[in-house]
């Protein structure tokens, strides 16, 4: 079953903002219970493509719910037999040595549909030796069936299940059968063998590295889980309004109060020369101070411990008096975007204790806080959101409608003194006068544009609609013209 470790990650990268769907696919394609799920829920075959269909082509409220279900579907049984880290590893660089395989046969002219897409080789085959099936995966079930066929019943076979005859006797038979096994049936000798499963472990290290997977045994996963997801559920009390700082401070401490059993000070910038605390205690701390602590956090963007002593800031001993202790945890509260050098929006400081060991839940809470920070606008009703939105497209409509009349005015006058010009030629005054009517018709339709009726409530009158008599030969000599 999937490492602790990996569901940890996975719903860390599930929690980001704006989502990493690239990320996502990537972790997916290294762990065969979850990819599993997320192609039978879908009904897809094992490919890159259906993949990149299924979480691309989802809402992001879909993608979020179906993410999270796969997740905590499997959180039940942490108490189950898991594999190792190590031994899950094992699991991807074999699903790396069969992708190494299956493009090592194609660069030899080898040209077989079941091994076209390396790509899908390693997913065929990272579920293969999982023992995850899809109904929807021909060659995913034909390799389920045949599974453990002696082996001089599959010298003739095609190329996939040859490749998974390999990769699997590596596992459970060891080295020199694997090597043999590659050898009779593809063709690929001891030395080209040894390349290809060190280039797997290369390719799968540097993946692993890339998501920051770790093999910590120290880390006790579930209790980790547990505490992000409570963290999660507590920082909906947050204020949905990034400006309500009278509704941050209410919620800072009934969140911290109940997460830790003490409140934490937070100080946030006010402007870029000072942090303020808010709520009673009104402190304020230079960002460029030499002597505070809490500054050198903010700057730095890395938590750091103060403790209280005659050489430590006032400031920042205010801080420690106000939380009632001698020893407190600096946690900034960052700001990211893309490549750039983080920065500090705000800052933590929590009391310190070493019976709560709040390292882990405080920086869970911190990235939730930096979450709140970074929106931009408060969250608002669909009606009062409708209702903003009419009214700046109705601002928008008067703007359009001021600058297309600038320039017809401008080319009115222009033509009034060319009839002045030309008043001796009658043939220039007829096209003249036909140039002006329909510069007025123009200014008539744009200056309506901005005359938008609201929508009919159900049940009221129609419109009534009115007809006269015209003269059709006008009407069609005005269309000629």
């Amino acid at each position: 079953m999937t490492p602790e470790a990996v569901i940890f990650r996975y719903l860390e990268i599930l929690r980001a903002r704006p989502l990493d769907v690239a990320e996502l696919q990537r972790l997916l394609c290294l762990d065969a219970d979850l990819l599993g799920r997320w192609l039978a829920t879908f009904g897809c075959e094992a490919s890159p493509e259906a993949l990149n269909r299924v979480t691309t082509t989802l809402d992001a409220h879909e993608l979020d719910v179906l993410a999270q279900s796969h997740a905590w579907t499997m959180l039940p049984t942490l108490d189950a037999a898991r594999l190792a880290m190590d031994q899950w590893q094992l699991v991807c660089i074999a699903s790396y040595l069969a992708e190494g395989i299956a493009a090592h046969l194609l660069q030899g002219g080898m040209r077989a549909a079941s091994i076209a897409d390396p790509h899908r080789v390693r997913m065929q085959i990272l579920l293969a030796i999982s023992g995850v099936n899809l109904r929807n995966d021909p060659a995913l079930l034909e390799l389920a069936e045949f599974r453990g066929t002696p082996i001089a019943l599959l010298v003739d076979a095609a190329p996939l299940p040859q490749i998974f005859a390999v990769v699997e006797a590596l596992d459970t038979s060891g080295l020199e059968v694997a090597e043999e096994l590659a050898q009779t049936l593809l063709g690929i000798d001891r030395m080209r063998f040894a390349a290809l499963r060190t280039k797997a472990e290369t390719r799968c290290s540097a993946e692993l590295t890339a998501l920051a997977l770790t093999d910590d045994d120290n880390i006790d996963w579930p209790e980790r889980l547990w505490a992000q997801e409570r963290v999660a559920l507590l920082c909906r009390l947050l204020p949905p309004d990034p400006q309500d700082f009278v509704g941050l401070v209410r919620a800072n401490a009934r969140i911290t109060r109940t997460l830790f059993g003490t409140s934490a000070e937070l100080l946030v910038a006010a402007g870029d020369e000072h942090w303020q605390t808010l709520g009673d205690a009104d402190i304020r701390i230079r960002r460029n101070s030499p002597v505070s602590d809490i500054a050198q956090a903010g700057r730095e963007a890395a938590s750091r411990t103060m403790y209280d002593s005659p050489e430590l800031a006032v400031a920042d001993r205010q801080v420690l008096r106000h939380l009632a202790c001698s020893e407190a945890i600096v946690l900034p509260i960052l700001d990211t975007d893309g490549e750039t050098v983080p920065t500090s929006r705000a800052v933590l400081v929590l009391a310190a204790d070493d019976e709560l060991e709040p390292d882990f839940t405080m920086r869970a809470y911190a990235a939730q806080l930096a979450a709140w920070f970074r929106r931009d606008t408060p969250s608002v009703a669909p009606d009062d959101l409708l209702g903003r939105f009419r009214s700046a497209e109705m601002h928008r409509l008067r703007e359009l409608v001021h600058e297309a009349n600038n320039p017809l005015s401008i080319v009115h006058n222009y033509l009034h003194i060319l009839q002045l010009r030309l008043s001796d030629d009658a043939k220039a005054q007829e096209q003249l006068g036909m140039i002006g009517t329909e510069l007025r018709r123009a200014a008539d339709i744009i200056q309506r544009v901005k005359h938008v009726p609201e929508q009919a409530a159900p049940g009221d009158a129609a419109v009534p609609v009115s007809t006269s008599d015209f003269d059709l030969n006008t009407l069609v000599r005005a269309v000629c013209e």
